[in-house]
């Protein structure tokens, strides 16, 4: 399974998208870069647009993980933690000081 996302790349595809235009800081230079490395034929508008548009994503989701921990809004534990929690040694000893 490739894991499309609605733009058709995939999330490797995607995140080569995203970290050259922000090494590079020119969506017209990432979209070359990318066309050379990874072979990934994309126009620089195109690449300008991604990049908005998931870090406006990153930015929301980021407000939202922030008010939900300033309004102690947590996810309970999936698990319950063990009751009993077990230690083994090898028999080694450490020589007094």
């Amino acid at each position: 399974m490739l894991k499309l996302d609605e733009h058709g790349y995939s999330p490797t595809t995607l995140y080569h998208i995203l970290y050259t235009t922000a090494e590079v800081k020119s969506h017209g230079k990432a979209a070359k870069l990318l066309d050379v490395l990874d072979d990934v034929s994309i126009s620089g508008r195109h690449v300008n647009r991604l990049a908005e548009e998931i870090g406006l994503e990153m930015a929301a989701w980021r407000d939202r993980e922030v008010e939900d921990f300033v309004h102690h809004r947590r996810q309970p534990p999936a698990a319950s933690a063990p009751q009993v929690a077990v230690i083994g040694m090898d028999g080694g000893r450490v020589p007094p000081c």
